[in-house]
This record gives C-alpha cells, structure tokens and sequence, in this order.
C-alpha cells in the first residue's frame, strides 16, 4: 500500500486493488483507521528543482 502522506501520527494510504469500491484513501492513526471517499483528484501538471 503506498502512503500518500505522513502528517504527525495519521498516514495516508490508498489500495489499488478493490475493484468494486469507489475511489478513496485510507487514513490509520495508531490501532484506528478510516476510509474516505469522494476525494478530489488533482494532477501535478510541473515541478521545478
């Protein structure tokens, strides 16, 4: 499962096989975990450095 982003205790992460599901990201913090759906994508168009 690659992690999105780490901020503090929260990470993250998206699962790219579950076909039937929505798209989503998974967020843990410790034992506990949530998934949210209904995100917005966004595209890096450039990046300078």
């Amino acid at each position: 499962m690659p992690t999105v982003l780490r901020d503090g205790p929260y990470r993250l992460y998206w699962v790219s096989q579950e076909p039937d599901e929505p798209p989503h990201v998974h967020v843990d913090r410790g034992e506990c975990s949530a998934k949210f759906r209904g995100v917005v994508q966004k595209t890096i168009v450039g990046t300078m450095g």
